[in-house]
């Protein structure tokens, strides 16, 4: 019996492995980028826009809260080392001590605004949001860093002006940056290089993917937001802090009233 000779050409057989790694990595680059610029994002405005106007009350009751308990606290100093109780100079001191919270309240009411912002940005149909990240994807293979290491400073400069157009959701320049390469074409230095190069990227895209699903935002607000009972404990949640807040506010507010009598 004569056996067949079958001629294996290892070189294209290289190249189709590379191939496959390219198309992995592009894939994996957009839906990371998807995740982070997109997913992520809706779920915090989507959040913010149900529980962010609860959230301020709670926040703001706790700031009136810790102003009274440690006006309380200064006031009783004073009297306690025989001093006039001078309110003027105790709220101005308040005031510095209390600084940071009151950043945090006023970022709160931002969080809002910009929630209602991106809430009222105009949305891309299906068909152009399937185009949208199809060029994206294409624009990956072309001038993605990870993808192509020695693309030029201005390539890399492009590329983040590609980012933006992508999270902005700018269909008609991302269109018009691909027209202006379509006769770009990437050549790899080195390809015996680029194949452990590219199983490394593998990895370390599908590594980030797992972990912007498992950290917050994604993780914790989808969750509450998808799950009707894990909404319905959150606005439990947050009034009973409001209550809490507001009982302890009447209580001190009442002992400072009461300590001021006795002057």
């Amino acid at each position: 019996m004569i056996k067949k000779i079958v001629k294996v050409d290892y070189n294209d057989k290289y190249d189709d492995e590379l191939d496959k790694l390219r198309v992995s990595v592009s894939m994996l680059l957009l839906e990371r980028d998807n995740l982070l610029f997109h997913e992520c994002k809706d779920i915090e405005a989507e959040y913010v826009l149900k529980f962010g106007k609860l959230e301020y009350k709670v926040y703001e009751a706790e700031c009136e809260y810790r102003r009274l308990k440690r006006k309380l606290e200064l006031i009783i100093t004073s009297r306690n080392h025989n001093e006039p109780i001078d309110l003027d100079t105790i709220d101005e001191q308040l005031e510095k001590e209390l600084e940071e919270f009151y950043k945090i309240l006023n970022a709160k009411l931002g969080e809002i605004e910009d929630a209602k912002i991106r809430q009222g940005l105009p949305r891309l149909s299906d068909e152009e949001d399937k185009e949208l990240k199809s060029l994206y994807r294409k624009l990956i293979k072309k001038l993605h860093p990870d993808m192509n290491p020695n693309v030029t400073e201005y390539e890399k400069e492009l590329f983040n002006k590609i980012v933006e157009c992508y999270e902005n959701g700018n269909l008609l320049e991302l269109q018009m940056i691909e027209i202006s390469l379509e006769d770009k074409s990437i050549t790899v230095e080195n390809s015996l290089e680029e194949k452990p190069r590219l199983t490394k990227l593998v990895d370390k895209l599908t590594s980030q993917i797992q972990e912007i699903k498992s950290t917050y935002p994604y993780n914790i607000l989808k969750e509450t937001l998808v799950n009707k009972e894990k909404t319905i404990e959150r606005y439990k949640q947050l009034n009973e802090m409001y209550d809490r807040y507001s009982y302890e506010i009447q209580i001190y507010t009442e002992e400072i009233e009461n300590f001021l009598k006795e002057e």
